[in-house]
């Protein structure tokens, strides 16, 4: 199956990279190990993902049932969004 190309962004309401960093952690573990990040800085991380799963399975690896209550509050929006020429 052809790859396809992510962007995720996602914005954070505390001043923490931690739970952005934690997020790419996840990623590159889960769903592409060559993930490059554009930033992660207090605000918010944007990520561009390579892989052929579809974008419910990237959410569920991004974002397992397992985040503490305190985690979940740090996130506020979050969009991936399929790049490539036909999009």
């Amino acid at each position: 199956m052809e790859k396809k190309h992510f962007l995720l962004l996602l914005s954070l309401s505390a001043s923490t990279a931690a739970i952005g960093k934690a997020v790419l952690d996840r990623i590159k573990k889960d769903v592409d190990p060559n993930a490059s990040p554009q930033w992660i800085d207090s605000r918010g991380i944007g990520v561009f993902i390579s892989t052929d799963l579809p974008v419910a399975q990237i959410w569920r690896h991004a974002f397992p049932d397992s985040l503490t209550l305190d985690q979940r509050q740090h996130m506020k929006d979050l969009l991936i969004v399929q790049v490539g020429p036909a999009w």
